[in-house]
């Protein structure tokens, strides 16, 4: 049984590709969880350092600064740190999921991504995160 209390779950999700941020909106602001978009790694990290996100979802492949790069940056950061990061791209090749979770990825989905799959790994790793 789900536990989380879906509106006070921040959902941060960076990916270039319009059509693609607008479906995860739909997905993700459906359920009920607070969205919030980017659309390059710089913008992600400026918007993690302020918004408290219990999750990330990050494209690998992205202008300014890669997914890669983001992830990184990221874990650097106290504020993110420990936030749970999946990497959620078309890149599918063993090196890139190495260096995904290599870079402080906490999981790695290849697109198209179903609603129920995204949906469960919100709860799997926002359910698992130390309150």
């Amino acid at each position: 049984m789900e536990m989380l209390d879906r509106r006070n779950i921040t959902v941060l999700c960076a990916e270039d590709n319009q059509a693609n941020l607008l479906l995860l909106q739909e997905i993700i602001s459906g359920a009920g969880y607070r969205f919030i978009g980017c659309t390059n790694g710089q913008e992600c990290v400026d918007k993690a350092a302020t918004l408290h996100a219990d999750i990330i979802f990050l494209d690998i492949q992205m202008p300014v600064m890669n997914g890669f790069d983001t992830c990184r940056v990221l874990r650097r950061e106290p504020m993110t740190r420990d936030v749970p990061i999946v990497f959620l791209t078309n890149r599918r090749a063993p090196d890139d999921v190495r260096a995904g979770l290599g870079a402080g990825g906490t999981d790695f989905m290849v697109k198209p991504v179903g609603r129920d799959q995204l949906l469960a790994r919100i709860v799997k790793w926002v359910g698992r995160r130390p309150s």
